[in-house]
């Protein structure tokens, strides 16, 4: 039985973050993934500000045009009944547009080249305490065992058994030409968009990237039943200059909603990313927690503490407080007149969308951001 000092399965953006910071610092790492990297991964490829610096820490010595297609300094907001709610544009770059396939290749080769050796092609059948049995019958072992391998994770099955499948979303995309989209005007003015009402529990969005528009909708599985595909047609149709463009194929992924754990990990197993449930409750963003919790789970264990009791306390000082707040607000933020509530506020005065800019780069938390909107007395403009 070959040994490591530490075995994380899933090369992904936790994955690959752990890997680089345990063999940058001189532990004996092995990465195993059931895909052969570079490999088509369905996201909507957004970072957001606050993924940048956290990637430079990460790696360091990264130029952000490495991995960054585009950035953006403007966001809207649409809403099916009510259209434009408004069109910020920010003095700074909030956002970021990533190829989600060459982004974690490229991560995972920065891990490599630090030192960790890579197993891919191989799943994982069984993780336990200090090992790990490949799909060939394989048995791998290694001090600490990093579970990084996404929504359905076999090594957090050694942590515990209870996955709530039904209160999972499910993601749905594809890519279209900008020729062949009402939603951006012919002056070269792209920016990412999200749109809400079409769906129960979740929004639509358009991304873009350099040659076309990344078009997805997410949405709670237990809020819109089997109709996940229908509602993203009926979005798609407002979108398109033409009906005959829809596509006849569409993918889907599943996003962990609801399955988030206050103590990721048990023993020697440390859960990181989607594998931990960690999908922020009301934006559903993912891979700047998938990294951030990758370097707690890789510091813990280089700390000289015990490496669980480490990567709980620093997950709960770092992660837990915003995804509470979150889930707290949740039911109110989609809540239909709720929703409409906040469209027309949005729509009348812009500040609501300046400071959720600002939630969004990390700047703030919802606390922070309810304090900051109720405070703020003036006016700002929105296009």
């Amino acid at each position: 039985m070959e040994k490591y000092d530490v075995v994380i399965v899933g090369g992904s953006c936790a994955g690959a973050a752990a890997a680089h910071t345990l063999a940058a610092n001189g532990r004996r790492v092995l990465v195993i993934d059931k895909a052969v990297f570079p490999r088509k991964k369905l996201c909507g490829g957004l970072l957001t500000e606050k993924a940048i610096p956290l990637i430079e820490e990460i790696y360091g010595g990264v130029a952000r045009e490495d991995f960054v297609l585009m950035g953006s300094s403007t966001f809207g907001i649409y809403h099916a009944d009510l259209g434009k709610i408004c069109k910020l544009n920010d003095p700074v770059e909030r956002f970021f547009a990533i190829d989600r396939a060459g982004f974690d290749h490229y991560f995972l080769e920065k891990a490599r080249a630090a030192g960790c050796t890579l197993l891919c092609g191989h799943a994982v059948k069984e993780a336990g305490q200090g090992h790990v049995v490949l799909d060939n019958g394989d048995v791998l072992s290694g001090d600490f065992i990093i579970g990084a391998d996404g929504p359905y994770s076999v090594v957090r099955r050694a942590v515990s058994p209870h996955v709530k499948k039904t209160e999972f979303a499910i993601g749905i995309e594809v890519d279209i030409p900008y020729e062949h989209l009402t939603c951006f005007g012919g002056d070269g003015d792209v920016y990412p968009q999200i749109y809400f009402g079409f769906i129960n529990a979740g929004y639509g969005w358009v991304f873009p990237k350099p040659s076309f528009a990344t078009v997805g909708m997410g949405g709670l599985t237990r809020s819109n039943g089997r109709n996940m595909k229908d509602h993203f047609r009926l979005f798609l149709r407002r979108l398109l200059k033409d009906g005959s463009m829809m596509p006849t194929r569409l993918s889907g992924y599943p996003i962990p909603f609801h399955n988030f754990m206050k103590e990721p990990g048990k023993g020697n197993v440390l859960l990181a990313g989607d594998a931990a449930g960690l999908v922020e409750p009301i934006t559903g963003e993912g891979m700047y927690f998938a990294m951030l919790s990758g370097r707690l789970a890789a510091e813990a264990i280089l700390s000289e503490k015990d490496a669980l009791a480490a990567y709980i306390e620093a997950f709960r000082s770092k992660i837990y407080p915003l995804f509470r707040q979150a889930l707290w607000l949740r039911k109110a933020f989609y809540h239909r007149r709720m929703s409409l509530f906040a469209m027309h506020k949005l729509r009348s005065n812009a500040k609501y969308c300046k400071y959720y800019l600002d939630l969004m780069s990390g700047a703030i938390d919802y606390k922070g951001y309810l304090c900051l909107a109720l405070k703020d007395r003036n006016h700002y403009p929105t296009e």
